[in-house]
C-alpha cells in the first residue's frame, strides 16, 4: 500500500483499529472464561442467593487472589432442614435452592464472621465470585464441605450431596451493586410501574381528545384564542397600575411638602 493511500484512509485505518480493540476488549472481559482445569482440583459446593449473572467459568477470588471457578449450577429441591434433595427421592420437597460447585486450589479456611458474594468488578466485566474468610476469634474455623473427584461425579449425575459430619456449606450472598438493586427494584415494583404507565396513557389520551380543561385549551382554537386576548388585557392593566404607582412616585414630593406646611400653620392656630 503506497504512502498516499495511508494518508488518504488514515483516519478509516485509526477508527477501525480502534472499535478492533473495543470489540476484543469486549469478548475477553465478557464472554471469555478461564476454565482450565486445576492439577489437584477441591470441589467446593456452595449455597447461591440467587444465580443471576454468574455463569460456567466464573471466576472465585479469596481475599483478592483468584483461586479457582465456577463450574457448574444447580437449582434443586430442599427438605424441611434445607439439605439440597438429590433429582430421584421420596421425600416431600419444602422449598428450593441454588447449589455451585466451585473447583479451587485449596479448601477455603472460614470463620464464622466470613463474607462470601457475588458481584461484577465493573459494569464490563463479569460476575464472579468473592470470598473474606474472616478474622479468627474465640469461635473455631468453620469446615466448608468438600467432595470427591467421586462424589463430584455423582452429583452430576444424581445431584445427590452427602451431609457430611461437621461441614456444612458455605452461603454466597448477591452483593448490592448499582445495577441489581435497580434491576431488584424494577422487578419488585413492576405492577405499580405498569399501572403508572397505563394511568399516564390514560390522562394523555384524555388530553389528546380534548377532555377537561387542560384538553380543551390545547385542543379549541376559540378557547386557545380567547385564553391570548385575556392574557393581553391582564398584560394592559399591569401596564396601567406600573404607571399608576409611577405618578404617584412623582406627586410624593409635593405631597409631603403641603402635609409639612398644614402641620406648620396648625402649630399657631
Amino acid at each position: 500500500m503506497s504512502r498516499g493511500l495511508l494518508n488518504r484512509y488514515k483516519r478509516e485505518l485509526v477508527g477501525a483499529g480502534f472499535f478492533g480493540f473495543l470489540t476484543f476488549a469486549g469478548y475477553y472481559t465478557i464472554v471469555f472464561r478461564e476454565t482450565e482445569s486445576l492439577a489437584r482440583p477441591i470441589y467446593v459446593p456452595v449455597r447461591l442467593e440467587t444465580a443471576e449473572g454468574l455463569r460456567i467459568g466464573a471466576r472465585v477470588e479469596i481475599q483478592g487472589v483468584e483461586q479457582g471457578f465456577l463450574t457448574s449450577l444447580h437449582y434443586l429441591n430442599v427438605d424441611e432442614k434445607g439439605w439440597p434433595l438429590p433429582y430421584e427421592t421420596s421425600a416431600t420437597p419444602s422449598g428450593q435452592t441454588v447449589i455451585a460447585i466451585l473447583q479451587l486450589r485449596a479448601v477455603p479456611i472460614t470463620y464464622p464472621d466470613y463474607v462470601a458474594y457475588s458481584r461484577s468488578p465493573s459494569p464490563l466485566a463479569a460476575r464472579g465470585i468473592d470470598l473474606v474468610p474472616g478474622k479468627p476469634g474465640h469461635a473455631p474455623a468453620l469446615n466448608p464441605q468438600t467432595l470427591t473427584e467421586q462424589e463430584h461425579r455423582e452429583f452430576l449425575e444424581s445431584a445427590r450431596l452427602p451431609h457430611k459430619t461437621g461441614q456444612d456449606l458455605l452461603f454466597i450472598k448477591n452483593f448490592d451493586d448499582p445495577l441489581y438493586l435497580v434491576a431488584k427494584l424494577l422487578a419488585e415494583n413492576r405492577h405499580s410501574i405498569t399501572r403508572i404507565v397505563t394511568h399516564v396513557t390514560g390522562i394523555t389520551d384524555q388530553i389528546n381528545e380534548g377532555d377537561g380543561t387542560l384538553g380543551l385549551l390545547l385542543n379549541q382554537d376559540s378557547l386557545h384564542a380567547g385564553s391570548n386576548v385575556a392574557l393581553l388585557e391582564f398584560n394592559h392593566l399591569v401596564g396601567d397600575m406600573r404607571d399608576l404607582l409611577e405618578s404617584l412616585r412623582e406627586n410624593l414630593g409635593p405631597i409631603d411638602s403641603a402635609s409639612a406646611l398644614l402641620s406648620y400653620i396648625l402649630i399657631f392656630l
